[in-house]
């Protein structure tokens, strides 16, 4: 009797996993659902990890920024406060994209920015006690 993985062996392209001999349908399925469902859970985490961002920057503005009309912050002040305030906050303090994930997250909250180097964000400014000299 030829296995699943010996047809795998003789032609990749067409050999399926539901043709195997001997494998009910349901335990195929039942596989296929796990590979499904593992890529499901990843963007679940993905998902879990984006919430927890925003709830570090929400946190990290309500704890550190006065918000108001007429209020405006360099990118090159804001950034290292949140960044120090990130590493003492998250759970994971490797972020693949930190700076950018925040600029993100300030252009969602409706905050504007006034170039892409290096902004000025205008709507927010750091709490006077926050400036590290």
């Amino acid at each position: 009797m030829q296995t699943q993985e010996d047809r795998y062996r003789e032609d990749p392209e067409t050999a399926d996993s539901r043709d195997c001999q001997g494998v009910h349908q349901d335990e195929v399925l039942l596989c296929d659902l796990k590979k499904v469902g593992s890529s499901m859970s990843q963007r679940a985490m993905n998902h879990s990890v984006q919430q927890e961002f925003s709830e570090i920057v929400d946190r990290f503005i309500t704890l550190y920024c006065r918000v108001g009309t007429g209020l405006s912050i360099s990118d090159k002040t804001l950034f290292p406060v949140f960044r120090a305030f990130w590493i003492e906050t998250a759970t994971e303090t490797q972020h693949p994209a930190l700076l950018g994930q925040f600029r993100v997250e300030l252009a969602q909250r409706g905050f504007r920015s006034n170039g892409p180097k290096r902004p000025r964000w205008y709507g927010l400014t750091l709490h006077q006690l926050t400036v590290l000299s």
